[in-house]
């Protein structure tokens, strides 16, 4: 399994929002077998970028998950609630 990093030191330093790596794909983007660990896992840092967006922003999952796809695709930073990656 390849590491990724979740966050830039640069970005977490600003406090203005972090840029949600491209690696991040939702379990339907995903090329991965759904019983394999690599899609698991996949699965677990989609889960958290869109429970920290929901938390953050105070909106719907579905709103979330928006806000998800658009700032991932454009490569524009988001605030998210920190707390659920620390």
């Amino acid at each position: 399994m390849k590491q990724i990093e979740l966050f830039e030191e640069k970005d977490l330093k600003k406090n203005k929002g972090i840029i949600i790596p491209k690696e991040i794909v939702s379990p339907i983007e995903s090329e991965s077998s759904i019983n394999s660990d690599e899609y698991k896992l996949e699965f677990f840092y989609y889960k958290k970028f869109l429970l920290a967006i929901q938390s953050r922003h105070n909106c719907t999952f579905l709103e979330a998950r928006d806000l998800f796809f658009k700032h991932r695709d454009e490569g524009v930073p988001i605030e998210v609630d920190e707390s659920y990656f620390f």
